[in-house]
């Protein structure tokens, strides 16, 4: 959605004493300048799915405790004014897993590959440097 990222930043804690991180944050910068805060946490209570996107044109809310999408834009402002609810949305799609379980399964199309996953791995395996370094670590 952003592009190519290009650098992270990230800090995971052990809450539970575990080893595996299970309160974790990064910040992605991508090769465009956009900027991505990601935050997970299994430790966490009452804490709704949410996802934010604000840009220079305007803003996406999705999910929230009211699990609800909300869409405010300076290109609609003169047709549309303030914050704009739909009425009816896409059915969501399954978890990636499901999808790519299905795919095997019954040949089902499965919309990502080796490529989104090598991409993947790289992001995480910077986001695992900058965590252990306290600094910053490049993508690619």
């Amino acid at each position: 959605m952003l592009g190519k990222p290009r650098r992270v930043s990230s800090t995971f804690n052990y809450f539970t004493g575990h080893d595996v991180e299970d309160n974790a944050v990064s910040v992605i910068e991508f090769e465009n300048k956009a900027i991505a805060i990601v935050e997970t946490s299994f430790v966490s209570t009452h804490c709704p799915t949410t996802l934010e996107i604000y840009g220079t044109e305007g803003t996406l809310l999705a999910g929230g405790p009211d699990n609800l999408v909300r869409i405010r834009s300076r290109r609609l402002d003169g047709e549309l004014a303030g914050w704009i609810t739909p009425a009816r949305l896409p059915e969501a799609l399954p978890r990636p897993i499901r999808i790519w379980v299905n795919g095997i399964l019954d040949g089902t199309p499965i919309p990502f590959g080796l490529e989104e996953g090598t991409q993947l791995t790289e992001l995480m395996e910077a986001a695992y440097l900058s965590h252990r370094t306290g600094g910053t670590a490049d993508i690619g």
